[in-house]
């Protein structure tokens, strides 16, 4: 019996498909061929609290897991299973929460990666030679004159073409161009004042630009300096939800929402929003994706399942992704509640004893027992419960 199981951030290379667990620290692949799923490594450094890792470069038996949530970036040598942490400068006078989430895109160009940050003040450029890390953050006061939105992140995510990373901004309308070779960051307006941009995608001659929220979609020459914008009829109120993707595929502009089934596009010829209805997905939604040469990967939160679309045979195939029981088992025992607790890594009561592992009500006695805190503490009702449910079941 397997498990199904959540991702966010994954790659496909090889034939397999590579993917940190959204809900713990566990590194993993699948195989297409055998369908199987191996753990690779577990990152111990890090508490599982979700989200660990907004993005994955791989190249020669070499993983870099960029650091979302976590707090640190880590090298994993795909052979020996054994991994390293890479820590970051702290602008701890820059940030009062200690840039709670870092970087969701990252690039590799030549030997360096590039981490693209969300709350983390600088773009942070890592040479995986010399091992030595280098930030840019001049941008920080740039940014300033193009904040119009109250949103926690500058940026989601990013787009290397060629020797330049481009970078819309969550909180205006601009997009952040960063030069590689020169090292220069600069500023472009794109869009009125009522826009602000959460990814971005390129066809080869011209930008196109995702809204965050209500705003307008944005087509973008750079080359003009022009650009227009199309009316967003998909979401009208910020309550609703927000918009995942927009991606250049099959000669197409397509642009995946959570919350919803259904597949848009924007027709280049008529500058108009329109919904492809060839793209069956299952009344799925809440979709990450990865795009290699001529495949689409779709993942979905609601039925935790893979979609693979090929130019060539133009439909989805679905698959589900599990990992192995003992595997989830033993995943399912290191988020709980209970076990971060008696390992110091959760301060919270309400929650424990909540999560039905074996054993949890043994270690718990034990843990309080052993920290002389039975007398002293007071059990929320909730906890109560919990430890009366699990007496009752004995």
């Amino acid at each position: 019996m397997d498990a199904e199981v959540i991702f966010e951030n994954f790659i496909v290379y090889h034939n397999r498909l590579w993917f940190t667990d959204i809900k713990s620290n566990g590194f993993y692949y699948y195989d297409f061929s055998t369908e199987e799923t191996i753990l690779i490594c577990e990152i111990l450094e890090e508490e599982p609290k979700g989200r660990l890792f907004g993005s994955i470069i791989l190249e020669d038996n070499i993983v870099y897991l960029i650091p979302f949530t976590a707090t640190s970036m880590y090298k994993i040598n795909l052979e020996t299973k054994d991994y390293r942490k890479i820590t970051f400068k702290s602008y701890k006078e820059k940030s009062e929460d200690n840039h709670y989430v870092k970087f969701l895109s990252a690039h590799k160009y030549e030997n360096k990666i590039y981490m693209i940050p969300s709350t983390y003040p600088a773009i942070v450029e890592y040479d995986c030679e010399t091992e030595r890390m280098a930030y840019y953050d001049s941008w920080m006061q740039d940014i300033k004159r193009f904040i119009r939105f109250d949103e926690k992140s500058f940026f989601r995510k990013s787009l290397l073409i060629d020797k330049k990373i481009y970078i819309p901004l969550c909180v205006g309308n601009a997009v952040l161009i960063f030069d590689l070779e020169k090292k220069q960051q600069v500023f472009k307006e794109v869009g009125s004042k009522k826009c602000s941009f959460s990814d971005i995608c390129y066809d080869g001659q011209e930008f196109w630009l995702l809204p965050r929220r209500t705003g307008s979609f944005v087509r973008w020459n750079e080359r003009l300096g022009k650009y227009k914008e199309i009316k967003n009829n998909i979401c009208t109120s910020s309550s609703e939800p927000v918009f995942n993707a927009i991606i250049y595929f099959d000669h197409k502009i397509i642009i995946l929402l959570s919350g919803n089934n259904k597949v848009y596009g924007i027709d280049s010829d008529k500058n108009e929003i329109l919904e492809y209805n060839n793209y069956t997905l299952n009344n799925d939604s809440c979709l990450r994706h990865y795009k290699s040469n001529d495949m689409l990967y779709l993942f979905s939160f609601q039925s935790r399942k893979l979609y693979t679309y090929s130019e060539s045979n133009g439909k989805f195939d679905c698959e589900s992704i599990k990992i192995p029981k003992d595997y989830f088992v033993e995943r399912q025992k290191r988020i709980s509640a209970t076990y971060r607790l008696i390992h110091g890594l959760y301060n919270g009561m309400a929650d424990i004893l909540s999560e039905d592992y074996k054993d949890a009500l043994d270690e718990y006695i034990k843990y309080i027992v052993k920290q002389n805190t039975i007398e002293n503490s007071v059990l929320s009702g909730t906890v109560e419960n919990n430890i009366f449910g699990m007496l009752s079941d004995k």
